[in-house]
């Protein structure tokens, strides 16, 4: 868990728990002992007595610049948390405005409207009303 919080960045215990939770839930990661995840490649069968071929889980395909793209906007996040933090609820556009300021930032609406719903999938935020704010 600390080396995922690290390597990630400066993010929440609670938010990286919830999705660690969920990756768990999935199938796709394993809690060995308290705080240490193992990925796995093959799912596990539900309990000793099931004996059902197992599911083999395949990562998606990410391209590079998708993954260019994701590390980006990783480092926007913290500018997009210090807005949340300090001025409370914010509407997209307000969002997109101030992060022009942000060195390199050039992300479109859309992309940054994308990037706020998969913060919300991992309940770092909550968006109502066409306003967003942090959770918790």
């Amino acid at each position: 868990m600390d080396e995922l919080i690290e390597g990630v960045g400066a993010v929440d215990r609670t938010a990286a728990l919830k999705a660690l939770i969920t990756w768990i839930d999935l199938g796709v990661l394993k809690e060995d002992e308290e705080n240490t995840f193992r990925l796995l490649e093959v799912a596990e069968e539900a309990g000793p007595s099931s004996r059902t071929a197992p599911v083999v889980i395949e990562a998606p395909t990410v391209t590079a610049a998708q993954q260019q793209q994701a590390d980006q906007m990783r480092v926007y996040w913290k500018f997009i948390e210090g807005m949340l933090t300090n001025l409370g609820s914010l509407p997209l556009d307000r969002i997109q405005t101030m992060l022009r300021f942000a060195p390199g930032y050039d992300q479109t609406l859309e992309q940054l409207a994308g990037f706020m719903e998969a913060a919300r999938r991992e309940g770092l935020v909550v968006g109502r009303d066409g306003m967003w704010k942090l959770s918790g």
